[in-house]
């Protein structure tokens, strides 16, 4: 059962979000560091919050998809103009964020999975943050010591939420199997019977105003 938020609430979130949308790429980089970084929810999956940065990490990683949809589909390719030029009644930028809300609405639900499964106890974002950011702390004196580091010296949030979830989702999917069998049988299953009950709210005042383009 889905429903979306009446736009009238929480209104407030999408003032740091239009300020985002304003700036210049390099102011915005500057601002990421503050107020972007600590923004609220824009979705809820089952009352669990999905923050604007997991969103854009889900629209980074829905982009091609979306790109490759318009060129096979009506032969245009990206350009200047191309997000936010009408085609059959829908923007390629609407397109990107109606599929990252479904992205982004997956990944929560896989890591709600996840939670109940032991696999993990904190499935925020601030959670993530504070993994990510010690993850490349170890990685950074490692590199400063001479000792080797496997994989990139530093990851990017987009990479270490990726290898992060990746390697948790194999763990749920060896749980649901009972051992090390890492096949989708079971957990299609669960996910299934999960998305039966899954509630998703979304604040589309908010996401209309995030920086995507």
């Amino acid at each position: 059962m889905k429903k979306l938020l009446d736009p009238k609430k929480r209104r407030w979130l999408c003032i740091p979000i239009f300020l985002a949308a304003v700036l210049s790429a390099g102011a915005l980089a500057a601002f990421g560091a503050g107020h972007f970084k600590r923004m609220e929810a824009v979705m809820w999956v089952n009352n669990t919050p999905v923050t604007a940065e997991e969103l854009l990490l889900a629209v980074q990683a829905c982009r091609s998809e979306v790109i490759s949809y318009y060129y096979t589909t009506y032969g245009i390719t990206d350009s200047p103009e191309f997000w936010v030029t009408e085609v059959d009644g829908q923007t390629p930028r609407r397109r990107l964020l109606e599929t990252a809300v479904r992205r982004a609405a997956r990944y929560k639900a896989e890591q709600l999975m996840m939670q109940d499964a032991g696999i993990v106890s904190d499935i925020s974002w601030a959670a993530f943050q504070k993994e990510f950011l010690a993850e490349n702390e170890r990685r950074l004196e490692a590199v400063q010591k001479g000792e080797v580091v496997y994989g990139p010296k530093q990851y990017t949030e987009y990479d270490y939420f990726n290898y992060l979830h990746n390697n948790r989702l194999l763990k749920l999917k060896a749980a649901l199997n009972g051992g090390t069998d890492y096949s989708d049988g079971k957990f299609l299953e669960a996910y299934a019977e999960f998305e039966k009950t899954m509630t998703m709210e979304i604040d589309w005042d908010c996401i209309d105003s995030l920086p995507v383009n």
